[in-house]
């Protein structure tokens, strides 16, 4: 008589003979349970990312300027540096609405500008400071 293996399917494995997850000594990754459901977290883009399922009330601004080393004032509070804000991953996250932005440096004249910040959008703002004469 033949008896036929029991076939499983990758995505239907039994969880009896993963007892406590797929790592190495029986500890998992991290505890990660594949066949329990967990909430959306906020990486995930759940009700707690940016207001909720992935919508934003917040822009970003990417500020390229020269000097790098110059302070960025966005509605007369210090932001940081122009170096913080100006490389791919980098940008200055902001409410939307109108910002006054001015960029100041030693030696130079300051550079002041206003930006409509758009929900969900990043804007690219380019220039260099003058040298200040007297």
């Amino acid at each position: 008589m033949y008896v036929r293996p029991r076939v499983y399917n990758y995505y239907s494995y039994p969880r009896r003979y993963y007892p406590y997850g797929y790592g190495a000594f029986g500890l998992g990754y991290f505890y990660y349970d594949p066949y329990t459901w967990y909430p959306p977290s906020y990486y995930a883009g759940g009700p707690g990312y940016y207001g909720g399922y992935g919508f934003s009330d917040e822009g970003e601004l990417r500020i390229s300027v020269a000097p790098r080393d110059a302070d960025v004032y966005v509605d007369g509070y210090f932001a940081g540096r122009v170096d913080q804000f100006d490389g791919t991953f980098q940008s200055l996250k902001l409410e939307a609405g109108p910002h006054h932005i001015q960029i100041v440096a030693p030696g130079f004249a300051p550079l002041d500008f206003d930006v409509q910040i758009e929900p969900g959008r990043k804007i690219t703002y380019r220039g260099a400071l003058q040298p200040f004469r007297p």
